[in-house]
């Protein structure tokens, strides 16, 4: 029984797959009229490129076995990541970085949670590079919970309405200081079920 269930979904999907023409991925129609600066929504407009066999190492050798794959082309891969994608984590503490938690609220949420905003600075200057992190814990939980790092580049006002959420401020490396943002709270709090 399940085997024909099984062979009837491989049927379907190949039906659906294979029934229609599929063009990849096509931008909304909003982004298409007004795109952002330096962004690309046409995928015609992609320049060719070749991405690199999964199983050949940068050298040309070929993998051709468990062995080489975990101790050689895996962590070549991870490196590529490192280097043309995520960048590398600091090995050390940057000179004059803090730490100051500058809002808690046991009662925030109507009194689910505490709230707390750290602010980390990368350097001395106050008004320099840096983050504010947004932490909700529950309240009355006997237990550890799971918790959830995000990165929210729009500002973490934008995660919930509550108005005690600091208006964050873009570092723009370009000018060398922060820039306001637009004041739009809770706009984003569909992505952040809080």
């Amino acid at each position: 029984m399940n085997k024909q269930i099984t062979l009837m979904a491989l049927l379907f999907a190949g039906i659906y797959c294979f029934g229609e023409e599929h063009t990849g991925w096509q931008a909304p129609p909003e982004f298409m009229k007004n795109p952002r600066r330096g962004m690309n929504y046409d995928e015609s407009k992609v320049p060719p490129y070749k991405l690199p066999e999964m199983l050949t190492m940068l050298d040309g050798t070929k993998v051709s076995n468990a062995a080489i794959w975990t101790h050689q082309r895996r962590p070549e891969i991870l490196e590529l990541f490192k280097k043309e994608m995520y960048g590398r984590a600091p090995l050390e503490r940057p000179g004059g970085m803090s730490f100051k938690v500058f809002d808690e609220d046991a009662k925030a949420i109507g009194g689910r949670a505490t709230r707390k905003q750290i602010r980390i600075n990368f350097t001395e200057k106050e008004d320099g590079p840096g983050l504010d992190v947004l932490v909700y814990l529950p309240n009355n939980v006997k237990r550890p919970v799971p918790t959830f790092l995000t990165i929210e580049f729009q500002g973490n006002h934008k995660l919930h309405t509550d108005p005690a959420i600091r208006v964050n401020h873009a570092y723009e490396r370009s000018r060398g200081r922060r820039i306001p943002s637009k004041i739009e709270r809770g706009t984003r709090a569909n992505r952040y079920p809080i």
